[in-house]
């Protein structure tokens, strides 16, 4: 393959995800923490299919800071999150099914290039809520928090 069919078919398939990433609708809910007697919310969209999971956060520039988006998943494994077409820095608070904070990923950065690094924590989660980097800081969150409105 030449050069240039690379760098034409690389674009064709960033277009082709922008386009679908623009045609889905994502329910939004607010999620709340509670953390050493701090409270927090977030409103966010809610990624609860493959689709929607899979194309996340990507190509989104700015998110205001009461933003975020909530990952549901169908099984309370360990998982995983890359960066990749990821553009913002981001804080993963990874959620048990019981709504205990499990573990807190602080300033993922976006992936340059491959391969991008995988973050997880070392515990079985349900929910991963996304929201601007400092996020789970500024609200201390850590594990053990509580967290409301994912089910």
């Amino acid at each position: 393959m030449k050069p240039i069919q690379i760098v034409s078919a690389f674009f064709a398939v960033v277009l082709l995800v922008v386009i679908l990433n623009q045609n889905q609708t994502y329910e939004e809910r607010i999620v709340y923490f509670l953390s050493a007697g701090k409270n927090a919310s977030l409103e966010v969209k809610v990624a609860d299919t493959g689709e929607l999971r899979t194309t996340g956060l990507m190509f989104v520039n700015q998110m205001a800071e009461d933003k975020g988006m909530l990952f549901i998943f169908e099984d309370e494994k360990q998982h995983a999150f890359w960066m990749k077409n990821t553009l913002i820095p981001l804080d993963m608070i990874f959620v048990a099914a019981n709504g205990t904070v499990v573990g807190v990923v602080e300033n993922a950065t976006p992936c340059e290039k491959d391969p991008c690094e995988a973050y997880s924590v070392n515990a079985a989660s349900q929910y991963v809520v996304e929201a601007n980097a400092g996020f789970a800081r500024r609200n201390g969150i850590s594990a053990g928090a509580r967290v409301f409105g994912t089910g």
